[in-house]
């Protein structure tokens, strides 16, 4: 008798503890400070949160000022091509010194000082140099695309981080109806084996093993908040704004309608719009641009120039002017280095080809794995339909059942959870659908978005 009290108050312990926190885990605790609610009226749809990430994300807007800067290396190229100007301007005065005096054949000091002003004025202008400068103007801009392209590529993973994200809250948020089902056909199912094993229907064996599955269901119910607050905090990371959970769209509609192409499209798309490969292009482009420029280094370089100058004495009111025009031509040798760093850009070209065709291939790979996961998910939400069929179907039963008293309460709280069960895979499996999709449109670089 008194191990039968024993299991009983312990029994309601149990019970008391994991229902507290299973109350606690169903309730949403988000800060609602700074939210998007504030700011906008409607709940935050998956285009919201991109057009907030699009905003609100430092490291987009960090490619402007690159973008800024490499352009001006492209000027500075051209400026060499542009006349080249120096103006002087000189003003002294020169101390009094000793001077020979040729009649009496006696040295004698200066009088006075002499002062004198000297205006110079020189422009050159560059008229060949075997294209360096040109060369130097290239490499700027292949550079400038190279940045164009890494931002793009960084766009692409901020979309696709946030789809990710914004999927992922989805599911937790779409899963309370299920937790809520749980804790109450848990809690029914537990009462009701409190009862049996009250009356001797369980052995110890039983007993532990039922005990063992409640609490089992209560940890999931109360790690949920968890969960919801780790999905939340991912999306806020990627958007840059508060967000609630309430304020999450969780609608469906349309989630699965797009128009999934054959296979050798999505590998054709890949070849022509991944940044990343744009970019390995552009770098073999400049490694190329670079080994023609040292090839060009031993050239003569030829320049017309203008040379012009004043100098005026200010004691003896006597002045000079003179002028000069011509061409200047340079030559330099620089101990073959210019050589060694041809075949060094050589090499690099080399090198980056490898990583392109590397790049190409781990591409291939990845388009088709995506592909047929879209394929596969598909199939599973076709099978997950059929079964949704049937629990409303079986439920329609029960629930007949249950108000003629065929069945106990936790057995039609089972059959409710079974339901919400069909129900949250199937919506599960649906957003799994669509994140697989945008997936594969990652890994494409998002051919429907080009030519925006």
């Amino acid at each position: 008798m008194k191990y039968f009290r024993f299991l009983v108050v312990k029994a309601f312990i149990f019970s008391s503890f994991f229902s507290t926190q299973a109350h606690q885990s169903i309730s949403f605790n988000m800060p609602s400070s700074n939210s998007f609610s504030e700011n906008y009226q409607k709940k935050l749809s998956r285009n919201d949160a991109l057009v907030l990430a699009y905003q609100n994300r430092k490291d987009l807007k960090s490619f402007t000022y690159a973008r800024r800067a490499n352009k001006n290396s492209e000027y500075a190229a051209l400026a060499n091509y542009l006349p080249q100007v120096q103006l002087g301007f000189q003003l002294g005065k020169t101390a009094p010194g000793e001077l020979f005096n040729f009649v009496t054949e006696q040295e004698q000091l200066c009088p006075d000082s002499t002062s004198n002003r000297n205006s110079s004025f020189y422009i050159s202008q560059l008229i060949y140099d075997g294209g360096s400068s040109i060369l130097d103007y290239r490499i700027a801009k292949v550079g400038t695309k190279i940045i164009d392209n890494r931002r793009q590529d960084t766009k692409n993973i901020i979309r696709i981080n946030v789809d990710s994200a914004f999927f992922e809250t989805q599911k937790i948020i779409l899963k309370k109806k299920f937790i809520e089902k749980t804790d109450k056909a848990s809690k029914l199912f537990f009462d009701l084996n409190i009862g049996k094993n009250a009356v001797g229907f369980f052995n110890q064996a039983q007993w532990l093993s039922a005990s063992a599955q409640y609490a089992n269901d209560q940890s999931s119910i109360a790690n949920y908040q968890y969960e919801t607050q780790t999905a939340i905090s991912s999306l806020q990371r990627e958007i840059g704004v508060l967000v609630n959970p309430e304020e999450i769209d969780t609608c469906l509609d349309g989630i699965t309608v797009f128009d999934l192409k054959p296979l050798e499209f999505y590998l054709h798309a890949a070849q022509r719009f991944r940044p990343d490969l744009k970019i390995q292009k552009h770098v073999i482009r400049q490694a190329k641009l670079q080994k023609k420029k040292f090839n060009r280094q031993y050239l003569p370089q030829l320049f017309a120039y203008a040379d012009a100058s004043d100098l005026k004495l200010g004691t003896y009111k006597s002045s000079s002017s003179r002028w000069t025009m011509g061409i200047d031509i340079r030559w330099s040798f620089d101990g073959l280095a210019s050589v060694h760093a041809s075949r060094q850009y050589e090499n690099t070209e080399i090198e980056e080809r490898l990583k392109k065709r590397d790049l190409e291939l781990q591409i291939i790979k990845n388009v088709k794995e995506t592909y047929y996961q879209v394929k596969t998910v598909i199939n599973f939400l076709k099978v997950a339909r059929f079964d949704l069929e049937q629990a409303i179907a079986q439920i329609k039963i029960r629930q007949k059942e249950f108000e003629i008293g065929a069945i106990s309460p936790s057995d039609h709280a089972q059959a409710l959870l079974s339901l919400e069960s069909t129900k949250f895979n199937f919506d599960t499996l649906k957003i799994d659908v669509a994140n697989t999709y945008q997936t594969l449109l990652f890994v494409c670089g998002y051919p429907k978005e080009s030519n925006k």
